[in-house]
């Protein structure tokens, strides 16, 4: 079983997972090596591990990130795709570099992009209920893995 089917079944069996965050192969291994099945890689964590802003990190540096991640270990890495980098053509875009990474899943904001620092406090981030639907519709056209996850 593809470590992307097994998170698919476990999340289709409505098991809960937790998944610790990795932003690098040794990372990942700790996660690994203390028994955990999943690992999450976070937009804050490998901007952090980058050292740059979540918002300034672009989708190669995260996909690298996430890619050498999925690369280190035999689990399921879910991974933040920020807002899908863009609009609908995009998310399609970033659906695929994921995808073709070795990423079993990723998830994509309903917020506006370029992002914002969420820490401000007074701005309007989250887009229209309408515009999200279609960034998902392309963003899940894209995708030749069935098991391939997009979380919105």
């Amino acid at each position: 079983m593809s470590v992307r089917s097994d998170l698919r079944s476990r999340l289709t069996s409505g098991q809960s997972i937790v998944a610790p965050g990795a932003y690098d192969p040794i990372s990942a291994r700790l996660v690994q090596s203390l028994g955990f099945e999943h690992i999450y890689t976070g937009g804050y964590m490998s901007g952090a591990h980058l050292a740059v802003t979540e918002p300034l990190m672009t989708m190669t540096e995260q996909v690298e990130v996430a890619a050498r991640v999925a690369r280190s270990v035999p689990l399921p890495v879910i991974c933040d795709a920020d807002a899908g980098y863009g609009e609908p053509v995009h998310a399609m875009h970033c659906v695929r570099t994921f995808e073709q990474a070795g990423i079993a899943a990723i998830h994509i904001e309903d917020q506006v992009y370029p992002k914002r620092a969420s820490y401000h406090a007074g701005l309007e981030h989250i887009i229209p209920m309408d515009d999200f639907l279609e960034k998902m519709k392309y963003a899940l056209q894209a995708r030749s893995d069935p098991d391939f996850l997009i979380i919105g």
